[in-house]
């Protein structure tokens, strides 16, 4: 958790990540605390969401002690996932995903040619 006011914070929370998870099978998300206050530019040299896209995390969350349940429930409901499954990484699972659709769509393209061509081979 880094505070967005502070320009500081996250190269912080970025150091200990780099020393201690980088390396690891741990799950880790970062959360962008007082969202609901001026964002100060962070002193890292890329921005949050660039350094979780660099390292295969998911983009920070935005908390605010004044915003609505639905925030607090997306960033608890993701932390319980993480505990939960910690082998899981969202990256991860649309890789998987994407070709898995690869394979779903060349088998029904041989089927079909596999059809096409018995039916052609009726007619002669």
């Amino acid at each position: 958790m880094y505070d967005i006011t502070d320009a500081k914070s996250f190269n912080y929370c970025a150091s200990i990540y780099k020393e201690h998870y980088m390396e690891s099978r741990i799950p880790c998300i970062f959360v962008a605390s007082k969202a609901d206050l001026p964002e100060q530019k962070q002193e890292h040299g890329i921005t949050p969401v660039e350094f979780c896209y660099k390292h295969r995390l998911p983009a920070p969350f935005h908390f605010s002690c004044n915003s609505d349940e639905a925030t607090h429930s997306q960033i608890y409901s993701r932390l319980a996932l993480a505990a939960a499954f910690p082998d899981l990484n969202e990256t991860e699972l649309s890789i998987t995903s994407f070709w898995l659709r690869i394979t779903f769509g060349a088998t029904i393209v041989a089927f079909l040619g596999l059809g096409i061509y018995k039916a052609l081979a009726r007619q002669k």
